[in-house]
């Protein structure tokens, strides 16, 4: 948490909790204190906390996300590829190192609504990619792999080297995709031998690889990759909760103690995690940068939907966060069902009147038209199960016709049974106009 400046504080304070907002709390806009009292370190983290969670949010911008989802999958077709998961457990994102030192969440700044960045989605994907290669050891498939994995997610010259960094070769991997080749070698082999596994599978399967990006990109040196991953949000505000790590050896850790002992006070650390709601679904979109590798997308989608359900994203996920169930099947069948009902709504408020049915209402007597229109008066939870279920009462047009009549027709019978506590014509033709979306005045 950064510290608020006083003038901050001050404004902050002047503004009723509900409507602070999320964004700007869990950004520095918080009342911490200047001093270094462990106690009020502990309580101003507890209200930080508190203040991101009961922060004012603009769910309804998860549905412009959406319609901006859709148009790029009307207008890309299968280069455009969605995937929707819901969160099995709660989500730690953007935390800043650990969440011991730091306690950050990824909000939309402008909305409050948690998000999962575009690098980190990319950077899931790739890990199963690696994970992947690490398991191959046909040397062909090895080859394509490596070419497919760059393709998709580009390079650097680094990524291409073999090696380690440093004088004496002795740092970090230049590219994990070499360290891969060596990620099964048996854990007590000693390193030098296992980075010559790892060079003599590079030196077998590189030339093919050099081959391909020559071929298609004669002599790029970088390259950002052919699919774009975009941020992932929630359909709907998934809430946030109170998290709490807590450490039983502070003295032991902080090297006061030479050993850990069980009489040292625990320190409860409080973070902000994102709820694992089972009802909000987190979209995740793929979208091809050209046409030559029209494939290439569908691979992406499927170590990413890979990785979602098998490591997690975010921080923690050895511990249980950040772990997704993909539903992209059951959303795409619930999102056809909802279009479907759409439509349906939609083609019963445009449907017109019959005017040969309106003209023979007009010449029934008060008796018999009572008789009709009270067969559509059942109560709103029996609506439609109950109502005529064959012959013309049972046609949309002689319902809407029905319902056009009283309001055009029999004005003044409709303001008598307004009057009315209990009137089935009123109930009858309420529930006549709400299916068919229509508003009596």
């Amino acid at each position: 948490m950064i510290q608020a400046t006083k003038e901050a504080k001050e404004a902050w304070s002047r503004i009723e909790t509900k409507k602070r907002s999320r964004a700007l709390a869990s950004s520095g806009f918080v009342d911490l204190p200047f001093d270094e009292d462990k106690k009020g370190k502990q309580t101003s983290r507890k209200n930080a906390c508190e203040a991101i969670i009961e922060g004012q949010v603009f769910s309804q911008a998860s549905n412009y996300w959406l319609k901006f989802l859709r148009s790029l999958e009307a207008r890309y077709g299968n280069k455009c590829i969605r995937i929707s998961a819901s969160l099995k457990s709660r989500l730690l994102i953007n935390t800043a190192g650990t969440v011991l030192e730091n306690g950050g969440i990824c909000l939309d700044s402008h909305f409050g609504l948690p998000y999962i960045p575009g690098s980190a989605v990319k950077g899931l994907a790739r890990k199963v990619a690696i994970l992947e290669i690490s398991q191959l050891e046909d040397d062909a498939q090895l080859a394509e792999t490596l070419w497919q994995s760059l393709l998709i997610f580009g390079w650097t010259d680094r990524d291409l080297k073999s090696g380690r960094t440093g004088d004496d070769g002795s740092g970090p991997p230049n590219s994990d995709f070499w360290w891969a080749m060596g990620a099964m070698a048996p854990l007590d082999l000693p390193k030098d031998e296992t980075d010559s596994i790892r060079n003599e599978k590079w030196k077998r399967v590189y030339p093919f690889v050099k081959d391909k990006m020559d071929s298609v990109f004669s002599s790029i040196q970088a390259f950002a990759g052919n699919v774009s991953f975009l941020p992932a949000y929630p359909d709907a505000d998934p809430g946030i909760e109170l998290e709490i790590s807590n450490s039983h050896h502070i003295d032991y850790y902080g090297g006061k103690r030479e050993y850990a002992t069980d009489d040292e006070r625990p320190n409860p650390i409080v973070f902000p995690a994102v709820s694992a709601n089972p009802n909000v679904q987190f979209h995740f979109c793929l979208l091809s940068r050209n046409d030559q590798f029209p494939e290439l997308t569908f691979l992406a989608k499927k170590w990413l939907s890979s990785g979602l359900e098998n490591e997690g994203i975010g921080a923690k996920t050895n511990a249980g966060y950040g772990w997704f169930e993909d539903q992209t099947l059951k959303y795409q069948e619930q999102e056809a069902l909802r279009e479907e009902e759409q439509q349906q709504k939609r083609r019963l408020s445009e449907l017109e009147p019959d005017k040969s049915l309106v003209e023979d209402f007009r010449k029934m007597d008060e008796g018999k038209i009572r008789g009709i229109i009270n067969k559509f008066s059942i109560e709103a939870e029996m609506v439609e199960r109950l109502w005529p279920k064959s012959g013309p009462e049972s046609e949309p047009v002689y319902q809407i016709s029905l319902l056009t009549h009283f309001l055009e027709d029999r004005k003044e019978t409709v303001e008598a049974e307004k009057n009315k506590k209990k009137s089935k014509v009123m109930r009858a033709l309420n529930n006549i106009a709400k299916k068919y979306n229509r508003e009596i005045k």
